[in-house]
């Protein structure tokens, strides 16, 4: 089968379970690798018979940034499961059939190590039982330790989704109005307390991805659904 690469990918992040790591960036080094069939993409040369890489490094350093998270297997998860997740509604790109992405902290341990992880799934494994914490959204959970999660949520016409203060968003597909009246669009992106509230008024689902970004320190576990 095809493949796509992505390598030397550079994510500065919070990540670790030592509270110094909670407290200050270090910097990630990764790589993802996507297989699928690229025949048809290469005899018609349009974008949407393939996966654009751009999409998958900004998707992996949103969740990586935001999330806070404690151990790379988190990471891991949430950006295998939404690259083999069926595309979006209006997300004009191939399924990936396989996916792998490997996963370096090369400053953590100095002279001595670089320790990383490195994980490979198949689409099988990624579907999730959707949450729908009300009409019109259904929520899909990429990964959710308790403190740090990320989700694809689909906002369907004419929805509003109330942003919680301590979520980033970042659009996957579609539009939505961002409070005044001004329309974002797929791949713009949201800092937690940015935007307090999505309004899907096109006649089309808008995807998000959601990440919670936990407090520092980090507080007790948080169970989202009853806060939506």
């Amino acid at each position: 089968m095809d493949r796509i690469d992505l390598f030397d990918l550079k994510l500065d992040c919070v990540l670790g379970v030592l509270d110094r790591e909670q407290r200050t960036e270090q910097p990630l080094q990764g790589e993802i690798s996507m297989w699928l069939d690229l025949d048809r993409s290469g005899h018609t040369g349009h974008l949407y018979e393939t996966v654009n890489y751009a999409d998958v490094a900004a998707w992996a350093s949103f969740i990586t940034q935001h999330g806070r998270f404690r151990l790379l297997e988190s990471i891991s998860v949430a950006v295998l499961r939404l690259i083999l997740l069926p595309p979006a509604p209006l997300e004009q790109r191939a399924q990936v059939e396989r996916a792998c992405i490997g996963l370096r902290k090369p400053t953590i341990l100095g002279e001595l190590a670089t320790p990383g992880t490195r994980f490979e799934r198949d689409r099988d494994w990624a579907p999730v039982d959707a949450l729908s914490p009300v009409t019109g959204i259904d929520v899909e959970v990429l990964v959710d330790t308790g403190r740090s999660a990320a989700w694809r949520i689909h906002v369907d016409p004419q929805m509003d989704w109330p942003v919680l203060p301590d979520h980033a968003v970042f659009v996957i597909s579609g539009e939505a109005e961002a409070g005044d009246g001004v329309t974002v669009g797929a791949g713009t992106s949201a800092a937690a307390g940015q935007w307090t509230r999505l309004r899907n008024r096109t006649d089309s689902v808008c995807t998000l991805l959601v990440v919670r970004v936990p407090e520092l320190p980090i507080g007790p576990p948080h169970n989202d659904v009853a806060r939506w």
